[in-house]
């Protein structure tokens, strides 16, 4: 009866040591795939950053594109500000002297009557 019991505790000690070992390659086979995943999900955030970094630096592009666009055209207005002024002061300048010349007519028209 004692072999008895010791072999049915061989053999239950046996099914236990499986089952351990089962356990352990159920564990070890969930710790490889969450490895997996958390490469995965790693890898998919770092391209999600690199897009994002890569949006930022197309916009960041355009911003300075669009400053510089601003700064030519405001360029272009003082530039463009400056000649208005010169042909007014022109202007000005052509008919002051017309006036003049018509007074000086008008005045020699008097002188001769």
């Amino acid at each position: 009866a004692a072999a008895s019991a010791v072999a049915a505790e061989e053999v239950e000690s046996g099914r236990a040591v499986a089952a351990c070992r089962e356990h352990h390659r159920e564990m070890e086979t969930k710790r490889v795939h969450v490895g997996d995943v958390a490469k995965q999900s790693e890898a998919e955030a770092n391209r999600r950053f690199d897009a994002s970094h890569a949006a930022v630096e197309t916009a960041e592009a355009a911003v300075r594109a669009v400053a510089a666009e601003i700064v030519s055209i405001e360029e272009e207005i003082s530039a463009l500000d400056t000649e208005c002024e010169t042909k007014l002061a022109q202007a000005a300048s052509a008919r002051r002297l017309a006036v003049e010349r018509l007074v000086g007519e008008e005045k020699e028209a008097l002188r001769k009557e």
